[in-house]
């Protein structure tokens, strides 16, 4: 069965069990009207697509296949009246116990804006149920929230439809946005009967937000003035090369609506509007943010180069909208809330696809008392220090000051690989050869841990009392503390190898020094291995220390080695690549979170999307309160609630 569509959403489903086993048909959610659907249920496949007839598109739709009009030709015009109509059946050749591609039939649930005249109307059917949402849609995480907790024993909410899995089953989904962001989730189910608990409670909370969440528009910033020719072209280093395969950076800010005063203080119509013109004028500093990446195929040596080209494409900006949603929803839950990833946008985009994608997307999203700015920038472009210096300078110019004095200009030059490297490097990379297969994660939960200032200072004077020095620094300190913890809690064998990612800013440790405005990557990558035994047995001074080395060892010599050994054999690593037993910590407590006043006031909590999450990744953050650390963890729910039963770890908590 073959169709042709402008817009595309495709959905493969797949269980280990026969499909009678499905009571009721699952719920996947899409983001727009045209979708083609790929079941495979007991190993044999079945295909079918659903057309929601209430949009209309400049391109005809051809159905091919049996209907209750034999080869339909719906055109734009008669579709509303027809599609409803349309039956599909899968082909004798895919046909087996059980597949049933059904009627396709309306429902008469509403998404989106009642109030509208374009509210879209869901398509129901068997064995799937596709809602129609319009563009785009929020994060695939809430979708896994209503996998893990939509249950038959549930009272459902009004017109809603149930999802119910078989045990050991599981759906990896993949969909396009209209604003052409291509997501893709997998999750996992281990039992149905087993997610009556906490998911069973909050599953009415997140099935509201998935029906009530609203994008209000979508548009793309440019800067508004454009560079010379001598710095349209930024070269891409080995530090910037090594994270084309791995996810971007999503950082965002939590902040309280500002008043009626506030708001007619700002520039512009609406906080939205003036948002967006005061993210132009940080274009202008920041323009490469602006640009496309450029892939270069060099067919003399079969390789590819990569640079930057400051294009002027533009930014993306999405308004949304969560009605019924607080700042305490946010906040008060004791695991981050998965509807927060839906504030961020490029989930799941590799940094290699900013030759399509914009290398800059932010998300303003408006609850009921706050406002979510939630910013998405290609990771091979900035890294942390660079990401907060444009954030940095944003909120300034938007509190009023056009030309930034406290926040000095970004500088674009690589005057440090002089010398070492030529430009353009060239490296082994063809997309076409890269897998589309995306692995199921395991279930995660995150959970934010809060480290006083008295606290941090008490563990790094135990730690530096242990090893009888001062070196021990206060992040490496609560470092230390959180890795026993997660390998205490796990239960790893004593002899077994732990390992600790860290990543070392490189700014002020190269010679000569690189400029903290330096724009792109300065980051090293070490690894402390320890056997569980030593981890556990020789104390918190000892952990520390193997961090404090490992960090001491990342020097400009070092550095200088890693750059020339990278451009003769390059290394890009996947977040697949990391083990199981690791963990990593990404942020700095040093970076300026809390001084983002974009007009209305200081934020109250930073929050980061799912990019780059991982079992293991610790994600650090200043406290509100000068001197405290917020370590977000990312890590399975029974490892996290270990550690809340953990005296120890728990012990340098309390305040």
């Amino acid at each position: 069965m073959t169709t042709k569509w402008k817009m595309l959403t495709y959905v493969n489903l797949k269980t280990r069990f026969p499909s009678q086993l499905m009571a009721k048909p699952p719920v996947i959610w899409t983001t727009d009207p045209v979708s083609f659907v790929h079941i495979e249920l007991d190993g044999k496949k079945a295909n079918g697509y659903v057309q929601d007839g209430l949009h209309n598109f400049d391109d005809d739709v051809n159905i091919v296949g049996e209907s209750n009009r034999p080869k339909a030709n719906l055109k734009s015009k008669d579709r509303a009246s027809n599609a409803s109509g349309l039956r599909l059946k899968p082909t004798a050749n895919n046909r087996s116990n059980g597949d049933r591609i059904g009627h396709v039939t309306r429902s008469s649930l509403v998404v989106g804006d009642r109030s509208s005249p374009d509210r879209h109307r869901c398509l129901a059917r068997s064995p799937l149920v596709l809602v129609a949402r319009c563009s785009p849609l929020p994060s695939l995480e809430i979708a896994r929230r209503l996998v893990t907790s939509s249950l038959p024993q549930r009272p459902q909410p009004s017109g809603l439809p149930t999802l119910v899995l078989p045990p050991s089953s599981f759906i990896l989904i993949s969909y396009l946005l209209l604003v052409g962001v291509a997501v893709s989730v997998g999750v996992c189910v281990s039992s149905v009967a087993e997610q009556q608990g906490e998911d069973l409670q909050h599953s009415g909370q997140f099935a509201k937000i998935m029906t009530q969440i609203r994008f209000i528009s979508t548009s793309t910033v440019q800067s508004a003035a454009s560079p010379n020719e001598l710095t349209r072209r930024i070269e891409l280093t080995p530090w910037d090369l090594q994270l084309l395969l791995l996810d971007h950076i999503q950082k965002g800010i939590l902040f309280f609506k500002p008043t009626p005063s506030q708001e007619k203080e700002l520039k512009g119509s609406s906080v939205i509007d003036h948002l967006k013109t005061s993210l132009s004028r940080t274009l202008d500093i920041f323009y490469p943010l602006a640009g496309r990446l450029v892939m270069v195929e060099n067919d003399d040596d079969k390789t590819s180069s990569f640079f930057v080209d400051c294009n002027n494409l533009g930014a993306l900006f999405v308004h949304a909208m969560v009605d019924d949603l607080t700042v305490a929803d946010i906040l008060d839950p004791i695991y981050v809330p998965d509807v927060v990833n839906s504030f961020f946008l490029l989930n799941s985009v590799l940094n290699y696809e900013g030759i399509s994608k914009p290398l800059l997307a932010v998300q303003v999203t408006e609850l009921a008392d706050g406002i979510f700015i939630g910013c998405t920038a290609n990771h091979s472009v900035v890294d942390g220090s660079s990401f907060w210096h444009f954030f940095n300078t944003w909120s300034e110019i938007s509190r009023g000051n056009n030309s930034p004095t406290s926040q000095p200009p970004p500088i674009f030059q690589r005057c440090f690989f002089d010398g070492i490297i030529d430009f353009p490097i060239h490296i082994p990379f063809h997309p076409n050869e890269i897998s589309s297969e995306k692995s199921i994660p395991p279930p995660l939960k995150q959970k934010v841990f809060h480290f006083s200032k008295k606290k941090i200072a008490q563990l790094k004077a135990k730690a530096n009392a242990e090893m009888g020095t001062n070196n021990i620094s206060s992040l490496q300190a609560v470092l230390g503390h959180l890795w026993r913890s997660v390998v205490r809690n796990r239960r790893c064998s004593a002899n077994q190898e732990v390992h600790y990612h860290v990543l070392v800013g490189m700014r002020q440790r190269i010679q000569p020094p690189l400029p903290e405005e330096y724009l792109g990557n300065a980051v090293s990558f070490g690894k402390v291995t320890a056997t569980v035994d030593n981890l556990l047995e020789r104390g918190l001074g000892w952990v520390a220390w193997q961090i404090n080395k490992e960090i001491a060892s990342q020097t400009a010599e070092e550095v200088k080695k890693f750059i020339e050994d990278w451009v003769k054999a390059p290394n890009i690593p996947t977040i697949g690549g990391i083990a199981s037993n690791a963990l990593e910590t990404g942020s700095s407590p040093r970076f300026n979170v809390y001084g983002n006043d974009f007009g209305w006031g200081r934020p109250i909590a930073v929050r980061s999307g799912v990019g780059n999450k991982f079992d293991g990744k610790l994600t650090v953050f200043p406290g509100v309160e000068e001197g405290s650390m917020d370590f977000e963890a990312c890590l399975s729910p029974e490892i996290l609630e270990a550690m809340a039963d953990d005296a120890e770890f728990m012990e340098a908590l309390a305040s």
